[in-house]
């Protein structure tokens, strides 16, 4: 007897499941078009500044020192270049790419489940990723580690008739590239070999994947980078992951992904259905697509038990996937009215982050998401640096906010992007501040800013007390104040205070949140008078 009810109709609608993905994307695409104008965070202004610093000859782990691969880097460089140095253009770039990861985890969907499921699967990516409690409105490292690691999964997931070595290869350096994006997506590369040995092609990929890790290497090298880059992204890392132990990560984890999926929780309900199919049938292709790359996604979130929010991101093609293998089974089995719930289940985290997606303006979602830290205000503060230092002049930013130099286009008085390896407890601090120091005082900076916001320092109790007193008699020696901005502490919805130039510029609030400070001009010594 054939079903009734809405569910049926849904289904005898030809192309119903395409026009609900087209819905979703048109959606995406209009919320992150006004949002565009989003400040730049912290870790966008690493990635800003040090593109345009690669525009300008510098080298990476010399002219500016990261954690991270330099992958996200050079994505940031291609963006600016094509688009224009602004944060308009970087979160442009970011639009562009979470539409190309969506393509891609369309095409691992649709080889992997129904039409409709691999449609569902890529509207529940989508909204996943666009949500702002996981950070999904800024321009981190995820998305573009999930975009070359589902371009390298979809070309794995291919049927085996169709799978040339050169695709395989291919597949390779796509997944060696989403780790140069993020080391964090190593956990992906993992998973990519399992699967390509499970189809008898782990030596093509392996290929691959070392054509992308030697590349890296013998530039890094060519440019001198090499030891530097050993000590920035092997040497120091290990002291940077040892701060959050074992007995920690829990709470941690719990505290985080209750705030990251604040929003998203309807999704990972479908997809915990989905995995408890997959599980429960033991099929194999939906062991190794649903659960093995739902614990590729886990194991990517987890090194150093941090947890940051945007770590959460890397859960959205696993959850999709998985939220698509829910669908179909839904949808099958209770008369279509499971997959109507589904359906609203995947688009329900818009309604529930609404107040931020559709109506905060930029400024304010910026605000409501990072609290007093001075993002909304960088803008302003680059472009009276930028309007009084020369194209050649230098800055010293005593705080953690990259981002200022990028809006002014001007290089910082040492390769110090954060002063977070200054203030962590760990063997190298005494000597990282040592260095700093010596490299403000031989560039003689115009100008200096000091932030007085703890998160931009994140010291403790027993961070190494060199530095600090050192910032202080260094810019009572030669420095004067020209300029500082307070943020409302108490009421972070009342508007920012701007003092620049004039007599009130050169006498700073007490609890200013941004002090800007211009070197003193050197008095020109008389000359002696001469005798009789």
């Amino acid at each position: 007897m054939p079903a009734t009810g809405i569910g049926s109709k849904l289904r005898q609608l030809a192309g119903w499941d395409t026009g609900l993905l087209a819905l979703v994307v048109a959606a995406v695409v209009l919320l992150r078009i006004r949002l565009l104008d989003l400040p730049l965070e912290r870790d966008e202004g690493e990635y800003a500044y040090a593109a345009w610093l690669l525009g300008e000859g510098g080298r990476p782990y010399l002219d500016f020192y990261t954690m991270k691969w330099p992958g996200v880097h050079a994505c940031y460089w291609l963006i600016l270049r094509l688009g224009g140095a602004s944060a308009a253009a970087i979160h442009f770039g970011l639009l562009l790419t979470n539409l190309a990861s969506a393509a891609a985890l369309y095409s691992l969907g649709s080889v992997l489940l129904s039409r409709a499921g691999a449609c569902l699967a890529t509207a529940a990516f989508l909204v996943f990723s666009l949500s702002p409690h996981a950070h999904g409105v800024i321009a981190n490292a995820e998305p573009f580690a999930i975009l070359f690691a589902l371009l390298g999964l979809a070309l794995l997931a291919r049927p085996l008739r169709t799978q040339q070595t050169w695709t395989i290869v291919l597949a390779g350096i796509a997944l060696g590239l989403s780790a140069v994006m993020k080391q964090h997506a190593l956990a992906f590369v993992a998973f990519g070999a399992v699967a390509a040995l499970l189809r008898g092609r782990l030596i093509a990929y392996g290929a691959g994947v070392i054509a992308v890790g030697s590349t890296i290497l013998l530039w890094l090298w060519s440019v001198g980078a090499g030891e530097a880059f050993r000590f920035w992204t092997f040497v120091y890392p290990q002291s940077y992951a040892a701060r959050v132990s074992l007995a920690e990560a829990p709470a941690r984890l719990r505290a985080m992904a209750g705030f990251a999926l604040e929003a998203t929780w309807p999704i990972a309900v479908v997809a915990a259905l989905g995995l408890a199919l997959v599980v429960g049938r033991r099929e194999r292709q939906g062991l190794v697509w649903g659960a093995g790359l739902a614990i590729a996604a886990l194991a990517a979130i987890t090194p150093g038990f941090y947890f940051r929010e945007h770590y959460f991101l890397l859960l959205a093609p696993a959850l999709g996937i998985l939220a698509g293998y829910g669908y179909d089974w839904a949808r099958a089995s209770v008369r279509g009215w499971g997959g109507l719930v589904c359906v609203l289940a995947v688009v329900s985290p818009w309604w529930l982050e609404r107040d931020w997606l559709v109506r905060a303006t930029p400024t304010e979602l910026s605000r409501a998401m990072y609290s007093v830290n001075p993002f909304v205000e960088s803008p302003r503060i680059g472009e009276f640096l930028g309007r009084h230092l020369a194209t050649d002049g230098r800055v010293a930013i005593f705080g953690s906010e990259p981002q200022i130099a990028f809006y002014a286009q001007r290089r910082l008085a040492s390769g110090f992007i954060y002063m977070y390896p200054l203030t962590e407890v760990h063997p190298f601090a005494a000597r990282l501040q040592e260095q700093l120091i010596a490299d403000v005082e031989a560039s003689r900076p115009q100008f200096a800013v000091l932030v007085n916001v703890s998160a931009s320092w994140l010291a403790v109790p027993d961070t190494e007390p060199l530095l600090a007193g050192w910032i202080t008699e260094f810019l009572e020696r030669d420095y004067e104040p020209c300029g500082w901005v307070r943020v409302e502490t108490n009421d972070a919805s009342l508007p920012t205070l701007y003092v620049f130039d004039g007599p009130e510029a050169g006498e700073p609030a007490e609890d200013s949140s941004v002090i800007i400070y211009r070197r003193r001009a050197r008095p020109t010594s008389s000359p002696t008078p001469e005798g009789p």
